[in-house]
């Protein structure tokens, strides 16, 4: 079931909200130089990052001019379970993808909102959607499912929004527009409605 939040009675939500960037087909349709919250970007050491998540050290910790949140800095992982110690904020669960250690560092530092763009994870029952339209094998299929798994046990700790309309997640859908600096309906309240 998809949740849509409306147009009519649209709010400026929690200052503490971060953009989690991926890198499916998803972004061609996205403005990033209009998202008014704080990005993240996974894998990705962009100007305009206020983080670079990443479980693969692809950079060197001098190279990223942003908090860089990887293993190869102070941070531990902990394999297929999230860590929701908050006292242990250096403790990031880990499950098959980087996307997982920008969850939980979101919930760890206090965020309220996690908007997922470009993290779409699209499959079907016989085949997974790589975000360039490949095809995977069925392992790669069953990784996906867990780490789909992993990111829904944040559920009702902290909100979770998915900007593709055309995804199968069971999370709140929000239309990425909402999410740009200057929007019609900045500053109203909001309500969730069922589509």
């Amino acid at each position: 079931m998809k949740v849509t939040i409306t147009n009519e009675d649209w709010g400026a939500l929690s200052p503490l909200s971060l953009t989690l960037i991926g890198r499916s087909p998803f972004l061609n349709s996205v403005d990033l130089k209009r998202i008014k919250y704080k990005k993240a970007y996974i894998n990705q050491n962009l100007p305009d990052a206020d983080y670079v998540i990443s479980f693969d050290n692809l950079f060197k910790p001098n190279e990223v001019k942003c908090p860089y949140i990887a293993p190869c800095n102070e941070y531990k992982i902990q394999k297929n379970e999230p860590n929701f110690d908050k006292n242990k904020k250096n403790l990031l669960g880990y499950c098959h993808f980087s996307a997982s250690i920008g969850i939980n560092y979101a919930y760890l530092n206090g965020f309220e909102n996690v908007f997922l763009v470009g993290i779409d994870h699209n499959e079907s029952e016989d085949r997974f959607l790589r975000f360039d339209n490949t095809t995977s094998n069925p392992i790669e299929r069953d990784l996906h499912k867990r780490f789909k798994e992993f990111v829904y046990k944040f559920k009702g700790k902290m909100n979770i929004y998915q900007t593709n309309p055309d995804t199968n997640w069971d999370l709140d859908y929000i239309d990425i527009r909402e999410l740009y600096k200057g929007g019609q309906n900045e500053g109203k309240s909001y309500s969730k409605s069922v589509v």
